[in-house]
């Protein structure tokens, strides 16, 4: 048992085991430790406190302390960004970190909360023995560091300014009384970068960040780069709602004032305004366009900004050759022109282009003409999107080139409010299925627990298996509600610890009562279906209709594994809790029994191998 330090309470390190379990979900690290710095007013303040870990052998824990002069904080405070070692025989700083491995691998990822460095991520030994590999696992850390941070905001414990110092000094070595933060001029791992900013699944969409170089033995990275000012050309009025040139200098502000971290934002915005990327169909469109009118008119770049009244979007640009940082920088500054309701300091983009291994596009967009999609008058959900076309020559667009902007445009925010009215809904379905939930709390006050472990967990195993988007989000849905129908049972008989033959012929109905009782709601997938059948087995002695293989809707299959994984690892009723590699394990026998063996082996790869 970790003992819990006094600056942080039991809820925010609950909250954080939730995010840090992930490591083994989405990384695929079979072990995993969180440490979060000991704010101002303790007599350890500077040093960094284990809150949460897993994975480490029976009775042995990862350090539950490491002192603010640790070489350990010295070495990752000078990386400032997530990096790799999977040779660390020559770094004895992680040898703390080591136990029980004769071949540790590590993955390392500071955190960071309004420009201060207050967490640090220790990933250790990726499943089946492989190296972490940058370009695989940066991403998902990024993404899991991001949610630590919004934890962090959430329990406001750390109330100092950006760049506030910490007390740092290395072993023989003094670096003065205090080491300052940087001051942050484009996103940190972790500092406000969100989950769906890095798309994992585009290959040449990627956000410009300045990297930092890695440490011997780490995945090699670029080196950073540095913006200057930027160079200003005009917009040319072609008669598509052109914005006015710049009126005076504060308009040109300097490059990186555009992708300042979103660390800079206060908590009551993060909180209010949630950020979030397009959907995947959403951005493809995108591109697809963009290459279209790049061909056709011609054009240099196109950028795309989408408008949600509750979320912020980055900036979509594309164009043929990548652009240099100085060209996404004015694209932002274009689009901040454009965009009154929205501060410079708070947008991002995120670049596509069709050749990557060329030099980049560079110089000055000297022609840029603003068009909004959509007609309507901006409603409180928003819709107002904006698309921006830049040439790099001071070259007007002709009439015949303004019909063909206005046609692609007009397709393409038929498109984004397609997408748009799906997302609504998607978000009125989660939203009455967390209403159910909680109104059952007081029967059942672990069903919302478990329900909201089974969809994230199902819905990982179902990208996994690459199944259509429809069905990823039907699955989601009916793993959130999969088990309604034990509201409708006795509440005492539900808790008891063995059933008699009548009880559990009672039980067993749970998947038909919820399926009835969410029969009234209209969902655009097989919702209820996937819930009626999610206690089949593979074998057909399941129930409540005794299906059997592929005649069970692979939702189905999927919840009833997933469900299965997390009552034996997390326990139920006087039944203690399995460890993960006997569950596993007997998930494993129970491969072509009672699941199907395609999606067991699709969990197993998500949650990891246990050595």
């Amino acid at each position: 048992m970790i003992p819990k330090h006094p600056a942080f309470s039991d809820e925010l390190a609950y909250q954080c085991t939730q995010e840090l379990y992930r490591c083994l979900e989405e990384v695929g690290s079979t072990k995993g430790v969180l440490y979060l710095r000991v704010p101002k007013g303790y007599e350890d303040e500077g040093s960094f406190q284990n809150v949460s870990e897993y994975g480490w052998p029976r009775g042995s824990h990862a350090p539950s302390n490491i002192p603010a002069n640790d070489p350990l904080l010295i070495w990752v405070h000078r990386e400032k960004r997530a990096f790799a070692v999977n040779d660390p025989e020559e770094f004895h700083e992680l040898d703390p970190f080591s136990e029980g491995s004769d071949d540790p691998r590590f993955l390392l990822a500071p955190i960071y909360l309004k420009g201060n460095w207050v967490g640090l991520l220790v990933q250790r030994d990726r499943n089946k023995g492989v190296h972490f590999d940058m370009d695989h696992d940066e991403k998902p850390t990024m993404r899991i560091s991001n949610d630590v941070v919004e934890v962090l905001a959430k329990f406001r414990i750390y109330r100092e300014s950006a760049g506030t110092s910490v007390k740092l000094s290395s072993m023989g070595e003094s670096l003065g009384s205090t080491m300052p933060m940087p001051t942050i001029q484009a996103p940190l791992p972790g500092a406000g970068l969100i989950p769906e900013m890095l798309d994992s699944r585009s290959p040449q969409a990627s956000l410009s960040l300045p990297l930092s170089e890695p440490p011997k033995g780490s995945a090699k990275r670029p080196k950073r780069e540095g913006y200057g000012q930027l160079p200003w050309g005009h917009e040319t009025n072609s008669g598509i709602q052109p914005a006015p040139p710049p009126e005076s200098p504060r308009d040109s502000a300097p490059a990186d004032a555009a992708i300042s971290s979103a660390d800079s934002l206060d908590e009551e915005f993060v909180d209010a305004k949630r950020r979030s990327m397009p959907s995947q169909e959403q951005k493809e469109f995108f591109w697809q366009a963009a290459r279209l009118l790049i061909d056709l008119v011609p054009l240099d770049a196109a950028a795309l900004w989408m408008d949600e009244a509750e979320k912020l979007r980055p900036l979509l640009a594309y164009s043929d050759r990548p652009l240099s940082p100085d060209l996404q920088q004015q694209m932002l500054v274009h689009a901040s022109r454009n965009l009154p309701s929205e501060k410079k300091e708070d947008l991002r983009i995120l670049t596509r282009s069709a050749k990557r291994e060329v030099t980049p596009l560079d110089g000055a967009f000297l022609t840029c003409v603003p068009m909004v999609l959509g007609d309507d008058e901006k409603s409180e959900e928003g819709g107002k999107d904006l698309l921006m076309l830049f040439r790099l020559a001071d070259q007007p667009f002709s009439t015949q080139e303004q019909t063909v902007i206005r046609q692609v445009g007009g397709l393409l925010g038929l498109h984004m409010a397609e997408g748009r009215l799906h997302e609504r809904y998607h978000r009125a379905f989660l939203s009455v299925s967390h209403r159910i939930l909680k109104s059952g709390e007081t029967r059942s006050p672990k069903m919302k627990e478990h329900s909201l472990t089974c969809a994230k967990l199902s819905r990982g195993v179902a990208l996994r298996l690459e199944l259509p988007t429809a069905e990823v989000e039907a699955i989601s849905i009916a793993a959130i509600l999969h088990d309604v129908g034990s509201l409708l049972l006795d509440p005492a008989m539900m808790t008891k610890p063995e059933l008699s033959a009548t009880e559990l012929a009672k039980a067993r109905t749970h998947p038909v009562l919820a399926a009835a009782f969410l029969k009234g709601f209209r969902f655009p997938f097989d919702v209820l279906k996937i819930i009626r059948h999610h206690h089949e087995r593979w074998d057909g002695k399941g129930y409540p209709d005794g299906l059997a293989g592929e005649d069970i809707p692979i939702g189905s299959r999927i919840i009833g594994l997933v469900e299965a994984f997390d009552v034996m690892t997390t326990g139920k009723g006087y039944k203690a809790p399995k460890a993960l590699a006997k569950v596993l394990d007997e998930i494993r026998r129970e491969s072509g029994l009672q699941f199907d063996p395609k999606t067991v082996e699709a969990l197993v790869s998500v949650i990891g191998k246990v050595k």
